[in-house]
């Protein structure tokens, strides 16, 4: 009897755990069952990967709304007529430069060219030109003329070169100014002063709207040609927005951040002259770009993944830079370490999340110096406006100066702030 209830309790047993296997493989989903010489083998899908997610705002400046905005100037438009006439133009502005001879006369015309903003087309000419009146400024020509000693005092410190206050003093008084910069300051309380009084003597309507101009918004205040400023950023950045929406990294990528109008005004606030256009466009690209690589270290990819993306940025071909010119060969040179730095620095911050290590501030600033890419954006933005590129400005960037590397560490810290709050 007690060997009958044994074989029923063996396969209540049996049912009960065939039960229990039936319901696993229900749950699991397994993908392969085989039965092999009465052995059966399953086979179930891989675990889902757990993944972060930074909880990134849609953009509130797509594409639609970018391309939909409009403007007076027409920047885009181009051709040969126009390119043509602006050639003949320039060409008269130089041989107005080689008739004018007297120094007054020379600092009088930068001073329009800078006021129409397009004093940048002929970027050469005028430093030649201040050049030759710096090293002879004891000229007494101007040196009895308020006016002259003012303008050359300006457009010289503007452009880099030291005059001293002294030639103000005999246009004082009583001794009133005092020594030093605080001299400058004086002068300016004077002189608005003097205009305000002068305002409703002045007969000339022209030159009535230009004190009132000067008393509300002095030059160096101003933006010159603000309007169509305006307007060409405005044309750069759909042109922009035309090439992320080709990229279609929102679709392919949806986790990263789309941020490419904060890019733009990174870029314009790096190099905002109307003649730096293709910097500003290198530059917003590159920044886009980095904040997504940063997404794919910092929020989706693991670890498994990222070192197999950081083995391939690695992997760049060293040998193709043996074709290119020497100066070419060092700009070759620091992007392919610069570039390689980056991606390493950003897998040395998913190693440490992953492995929970805190690391030493002073740890946490050297590789941040690197991951937040600020020497990479200092080396494209002299590679784009720099003429000629020299070798050793690029190792004096390399070099990584207190300059860079202080801004490097308030971009760190401030990008790191907002996370932190968060988490």
């Amino acid at each position: 009897m007690s060997e009958i209830m044994a074989d029923i309790k063996a396969e209540i047993m049996a049912s009960i755990a065939k039960l229990k296997l039936s319901c696993i493989l229900k749950i699991l989903k397994p993908t392969v069952i085989k039965s092999v010489a009465g052995t059966t083998k399953v086979s179930f899908p891989p675990e889902p990967i757990v993944r972060r997610s930074g909880n990134y705002k849609p953009c509130t400046w797509d594409n639609n709304f970018l391309q939909s905005l409009k403007t007076e100037y027409r920047t885009w438009v181009r051709g040969e007529a126009i390119d043509e006439r602006a050639s003949e133009l320039k060409e008269e502005v130089r041989l107005i430069f080689n008739n004018v001879v007297k120094p007054l006369d020379q600092l009088e015309l930068i001073d329009q060219l800078q006021r129409l903003g397009l004093d940048y087309h002929f970027h050469d000419k005028n430093n030649c030109t201040l050049k030759n009146i710096h090293t002879g400024q004891n000229n007494e020509i101007w040196e009895k003329d308020l006016h002259a000693t003012a303008l050359e005092f300006r457009l010289l410190r503007q452009h880099g070169h030291y005059i001293s206050l002294e030639g103000f003093k005999r246009f004082t008084e009583n001794g009133s100014f005092k020594k030093g910069e605080s001299l400058m300051e004086e002068a300016w309380s004077f002189t608005t002063k003097s205009l305000g009084k002068c305002l409703e003597k002045i007969t000339d309507l022209d030159l009535q709207v230009q004190v009132r101009h000067a008393l509300e918004l002095p030059l160096q205040w101003s933006v010159p040609t603000f309007d169509a400023r305006q307007a060409l950023y405005r044309q750069e950045l759909k042109d922009l927005s035309r090439w992320w929406s080709r990229l279609d990294i929102g679709k392919k990528l949806p986790f990263a951040r789309d941020r490419l109008v904060a890019s733009f005004f990174w870029s314009l606030g790096t190099s905002g002259e109307a003649h730096h256009k293709y910097c500003r466009e290198v530059l917003t690209k590159i920044i886009e770009l980095i904040g997504v690589y940063d997404d794919v270290y910092d929020i989706y990819g693991t670890l498994d993944e990222l070192e197999c993306f950081t083995d391939a940025v690695e992997r760049w071909d060293i040998t193709a830079m043996e074709d290119l010119p020497d100066y070419m060969k060092s700009c070759f040179l620091s992007l392919y370490n610069f570039f390689n730095d980056l991606f390493k620095s950003h897998l040395t911050e998913a190693r440490w999340y992953h492995s929970g290590y805190q690391p030493r501030l002073e740890e946490y600033l050297n590789n941040g110096l690197v991951s937040i890419a600020g020497p990479i954006g200092v080396l494209y933005s002299y590679i784009c406006t720099a003429d000629p590129i020299k070798k050793e400005e690029i190792e004096f960037i390399q070099d990584r100066p207190d300059i860079v590397r202080l801004g490097c560490e308030i971009l760190r810290l401030t990008d790191d702030m907002e996370p932190h709050r968060l988490s």
